[in-house]
């Protein structure tokens, strides 16, 4: 058994690996153990495994604060209590140094997200390009906002993964976890007329969104549509991202009346406190809500 840090970091990557992971998932292992692997070769670079303790933990975890978000300090704890839980099942160490180590504590403010007015403005700049591009990008964003799913999730969708008929996607989540997400017609549309459009220049097999050129789309340059069609359609006040849809999509599917555990299911969580801290309702949305469903009001309706 390998008893180095480097060693171990290398055999967990390859159970990762095994497990059959998107390649998004093993390049966020990798960032950010390698970073890890940086910090100690810098500042203890003759420890040993039994002595990476939790001060030491605790040390890399200030220097993160310096340069990284709550959010992203927190990713990289994540994947250092994975590691060495890894570890500790291995037989490698007795005991988990990270069980020590807390999460930073965030701010729980509403994150932003598309107003309706913000969906239909890039609906509308996409409904008048009728290249291929134009198309796909209709079709994309129209699921993206439909479904909540991941943006690593719908450009990994390969054409066989949709049943039309059926209105659902078939997707791999994290952890190689698949699931099935339903669509509704606004989407459905828009995937017709993309598939029918996608067929005639590259075939009716493989990867679902492509380039012009007949390539699978990268998450950057999915983004950067949604920059571009966003600032055409001045958006603004609002991060221009694939995953803002999926915060819109969840905070409207709550506004609108949908149940907290169906929310769960769709969007690939595993607990309902994942999707609790995933949506933020503003005290706008609240106000709405209760102009809604007043009980004082409704009594005289």
């Amino acid at each position: 058994m390998t008893t180095t840090l480097k060693g171990m970091v290398s055999a967990f990557m390859s159970t990762r690996r095994l497990r059959n992971l998107s390649p998004n998932n093993i390049t966020f292992y990798s960032q950010h153990l390698n970073k890890f692997l940086d910090f100690m070769e810098s500042h203890h670079p003759d420890a040993f495994l039994e002595q990476i303790d939790h001060t030491v933990l605790r040390e890399y975890v200030s220097g993160l604060k310096e340069n990284h978000s709550a959010g992203g300090v927190n990713h990289h704890i994540k994947v250092l209590k994975i590691l060495f839980k890894f570890m500790v099942e291995e037989g490698v160490i007795k005991e988990n140094p990270t069980k020590k180590v807390s999460r930073v504590k965030t701010d729980q403010t509403a994150i932003a997200t598309f107003s309706n007015e913000q969906i239909m403005a890039m609906l509308k700049i996409t409904t008048h390009q009728m290249d291929f591009p134009g198309i796909r990008n209709y079709a994309l964003i129209t699921l993206l906002y439909d479904t909540g799913c991941r943006i690593s999730e719908l450009l990994e969708l390969k054409v066989d993964d949709i049943q039309l008929d059926e209105k659902i996607l078939t997707v791999k989540g994290k952890g190689g976890r698949g699931r099935v997400v339903p669509f509704g017609d606004r989407s459905l549309i828009g995937l017709v007329k993309y598939l029918n459009r996608r067929t005639t220049l590259f075939g009716k097999d493989g990867v679902l969104f492509l380039t012009k050129f007949g390539d699978p789309l990268t998450r950057r340059m999915t983004n950067k549509i949604i920059e571009r069609i966003g600032e055409k359609a001045k958006v603004e006040n609002v991060r221009l991202s694939a995953h803002t849809f999926r915060h819109t999509f969840a905070k409207n599917w709550l506004m609108n009346g949908g149940d907290l555990f169906s929310l769960q299911k769709i969007l690939g969580h595993r607990t309902l406190d994942m999707v609790r801290n995933y949506v933020n309702i503003t005290f706008k949305d609240i106000q709405l809500q209760h102009s809604k469903f007043s009980p004082g009001d409704n009594l005289f309706m």
